[in-house]
C-alpha cells in the first residue's frame, strides 16, 4: 500500500540525533511485513520537505531498506502541497500529523477525496467539527481514526482491565500530572505554540484515556492557568493548566479527574515527559508511573540519569538492522493493518488492537472537553458545562 504523510515534524522523524520519530519507525516495521510499498512525506516548503526526506531516508536506511521516497512540494511553499499530493501519489491512506488548528481542515480535505485517515491527537478543537468529520468519513465508509496511543500503553490497559472487571469498586478520582521540556513550545512547536496550548497537546491524551477506561462521560470543566514564562518569551500560550473534569455514567454516578498539565519543564529534567495517573476507587488504588518504570540508565556521554519508557518506542538490533517495538508504533501499525484487511475484504482478520484505537466517534469527547477548556480558560475558576 501507498502511505501518504503529513507533516515532518518530531513526532514523524524525531529531532536531530533525539530518535527517529515515532511515525517513521512504524512504517518502517510495515514495510518489512509487506504491508507498506510507497511513502511519501507533505511539508509546507520545499526546505522542510528536504529537510525531513533525509531524516526518514536516514532511518530507513539503518533498517537495511533502501527506498526513495516522495515528497512534496517540489518547489517552493505550498500550504496545500497535501492536496497536489494526494491527486498525484494517490495514497491508500494518510497518517495526519500537524498543528493541532489544522486538523480539521487538512482532514476533511483529505476525506473528501476518499482516503483513510489516522489523525494524530488531539482530533479537533470543535465538537462541531468532529462531527462533521464523523458523518464524512462514515459517508464514504472509510476507516478513521485518532492516534491516542496511551489506550495501547501495558500499564494503562491493565487499569482498564481491572476496573472493567469491578475490582476498583466505585470510581472516586483520577489525578493526573503530565509536563514536557521547554524546548517543546520554544523550540520544535514555535511556530504555531501561540495557536494551542498545553492541554490540546498534552491534557488530551488523559481525557481520552480516562474515557477509555471508565466509559464515563465528560460533563463539566473548571480551569486555572499560569502564564508567567513562555509569554514573556514571545510565545502567547500557558505555561501551565490545571483543571478538574467531572464525569458521570449512564447510571447518575460521578467522579472527578484532577490534571496539572505543564510544557516548561527544564531541559536538564530526566524526560523528555514526566507523567503519572492514580486512580482511587471504593475497593482499590493504582498509581502508574510512566517515567519510572523500574529502568534507569546512565552512560558517560550523558548529563546525569535519563529515565526511558521503554515501552512506547524503542529501537533495538536484530542481525545487525534497526527494529522498532513499542505501543508508540503498534498504534501507527495497527491502523495501516487494519486499512490492508478493510481494502482485501478480511474482516475475520481483524486484530483486537483495532478496536482499542480511537474513532473519530470516539474522539469527539476528548475534543468537547478541548472546545470547553477554551472557553474556561477566559474564566479561570468557572464551571463550564460540556455539551457532547
Amino acid at each position: 500500500m501507498k502511505v501518504l504523510i503529513v507533516g515532518g515534524g518530531m513526532y514523524v522523524t524525531g529531532r536531530g540525533s533525539e530518535g527517529e520519530g515515532t511515525v517513521i519507525p512504524a512504517i518502517i516495521e510495515t514495510i518489512i511485513s509487506g504491508l507498506v510499498t510507497d511513502i511519501a512525506i507533505v511539508t509546507t516548503s520545499y526546505e522542510s520537505a528536504q529537510e525531513s526526506l533525509y531524516l526518514a531516508q536516514d532511518s530507513l536506511s539503518k533498517s537495511g531498506i533502501d527506498k526513495n521516497l516522495e515528497y512534496y512540494p517540489k518547489s517552493g511553499h505550498s500550504y496545500d502541497a497535501y492536496i497536489e499530493a494526494v491527486k498525484e501519489f494517490k495514497p491508500d491512506l494518510a497518517i495526519i500529523s500537524v498543528p493541532d488548528h489544522l486538523h480539521y481542515k487538512v482532514t476533511k480535505t483529505i476525506l473528501s477525496m476518499s482516503i483513510h485517515c489516522l489523525v494524530v491527537k488531539p482530533f479537533v478543537l470543535k465538537t462541531s467539527h468532529g462531527k462533521e468529520l464523523v458523518a464524512l468519513a462514515e459517508s464514504k465508509n472509510l476507516i478513521n481514526r485518532v492516534e491516542f496511543h496511551k489506550r495501547l500503553d501495558e500499564s494503562n490497559i491493565f487499569i482498564r482491565n481491572n476496573f472493567r472487571l469491578g475490582k476498583f469498586g466505585k470510581p472516586l478520582y483520577f489525578t493526573i500530572e503530565y509536563s514536557q521540556r521547554k524546548s517543546i513550545p520554544q523550540e520544535v512547536f514555535k511556530s504555531w505554540a501561540s495557536s494551542s496550548n498545553v492541554i490540546n497537546y498534552l491534557g488530551v491524551h488523559y481525557i481520552d484515556l480516562i474515557y477509555y477506561i471508565t466509559d464515563y462521560l465528560p460533563c463539566a470543566v473548571t480551569v486555572w492557568q499560569q502564564s508567567k514564562f513562555l509569554k514573556n518569551n514571545g510565545i502567547d500560550t500557558p505555561d501551565s493548566v490545571q483543571m478538574v473534569i467531572e464525569w458521570r455514567n449512564s447510571d447518575g454516578d460521578t467522579f472527578t479527574s484532577m490534571m496539572a498539565i505543564n510544557w516548561i519543564d527544564p531541559e536538564a529534567s530526566s524526560a523528555m515527559s514526566d507523567q503519572r495517573v492514580l486512580l482511587v476507587g471504593t475497593n482499590a488504588r493504582c498509581l502508574a508511573d510512566q517515567k519510572h518504570r523500574g529502568l534507569e540508565y546512565t552512560d558517560d556521554s550523558g548529563n546525569g540519569t535519563r529515565l526511558i519508557n521503554p515501552y512506547f518506542t524503542q529501537s533495538y538490533s536484530n542481525a545487525g538492522l534497526v527494529r522498532y517495538s513499542g505501543y508508540g508504533v503498534k498504534n501507527i501499525i495497527s491502523f495501516i493493518s487494519e486499512v490492508y484487511e478493510f481494502k482485501n475484504n478480511n474482516a475475520s482478520k481483524l486484530l483486537d488492537s483495532y478496536t482499542m484505537q480511537a474513532s473519530f466517534s470516539d474522539a469527539l469527547v476528548s475534543s468537547s472537553v478541548l472546545e470547553s477548556v477554551s472557553r474556561a480558560l477566559t474564566h479561570p475558576g468557572e464551571k463550564i458545562n460540556i455539551k457532547l
